[in-house]
């Protein structure tokens, strides 16, 4: 008996130092709520730097400017998650997004991306291991994030902005936003974005002017709107909101060259 409830210490013990480590100083400003529309205004920011052999140089700085734009509006409880801390299932509605992605007003991330998902390295038990989260594990807007943006490659194309429109169109998100092409991953996208919506600009045309500030000329961004009548997301910037969540929306997908 004596053997069965230290060993239950130890398990119990075990939880709470990985819980920690998982989770410390990884938010910052107040108390983070995850509560359906909440009063205070909440970003979170992911991204992920180190990878084997193709480093995603850069990732981390666009998405702490980013935050730091954000936070310079106003907007400053946050979290912000980098590399082996920087987890998928903090985007999946089967897993934690409720607490996490969708329980902010914005999300971005930076990391490497592909047709319709993107990709973390997570640290766990000492050791990283490679996960994707994929279009259909997405339910995005049903607690409270209004806009999602994707600064990795061909995440939006033709392909992948069709299957986040089936996963996502029913669930409140106002906007989606990423690219259509290849993109750099140490061009400054989350400053440049972060700036132009703390100017007061449209939500997606500070994602349309953000881009191409920092990118290439021939890459190709693009976005889904999420719209509707008596509740018109176009016109949605950061400090207003048209109506949250938005029901039965028109979906507008486009692309257009940085």
């Amino acid at each position: 008996m004596r053997h069965h409830i230290l060993f239950k210490i130890a398990a119990l013990m075990i939880v709470l130092l990985f819980t920690a480590s998982a989770s410390a100083g990884r938010f910052y400003g107040g108390t983070w709520s995850t509560a359906y529309e909440d009063a205070a205004e909440e970003h979170i920011a992911f991204s992920v730097v180190r990878w084997r052999g193709t480093n995603a140089v850069g990732c981390g700085r666009s998405a702490k400017r980013w935050s730091k734009q954000l936070q310079r509006a106003g907007s400053v409880n946050y979290m912000r998650f980098t590399n082996g801390h920087a987890w998928a299932r903090g985007w999946k509605q089967d897993r934690w997004d409720d607490s996490y992605v969708d329980s902010s007003d914005h999300a971005f991330v930076c990391t490497h991306g592909s047709p319709g998902r993107f990709f973390f390295n997570e640290k766990r038990d000492g050791a990283y291991k490679v996960t994707k989260v994929k279009a259909r594990e997405t339910r995005w807007g049903n607690v409270d994030v209004e806009t999602v943006a994707i600064h990795a490659c061909q995440v939006l194309n033709e392909q992948g902005r069709h299957k986040f429109t089936v996963a996502n169109r029913k669930d409140g998100v106002h906007s989606i936003f990423g690219f259509h092409s290849n993109v750099r991953a140490f061009a400054n996208v989350g400053q440049h974005f972060g700036y132009y919506q703390r100017a007061g600009y449209t939500n997606w045309m500070a994602w349309m002017l953000g881009t191409k500030k920092a990118e290439w000329s021939w890459f190709t961004g693009a976005l889904l709107q999420f719209t509707g009548r008596g509740c018109n997301t176009w016109e949605n910037t950061l400090y207003a909101t048209s109506c949250d969540p938005c029901r039965r929306p028109v979906v507008y997908s486009t692309t257009w060259a940085l």
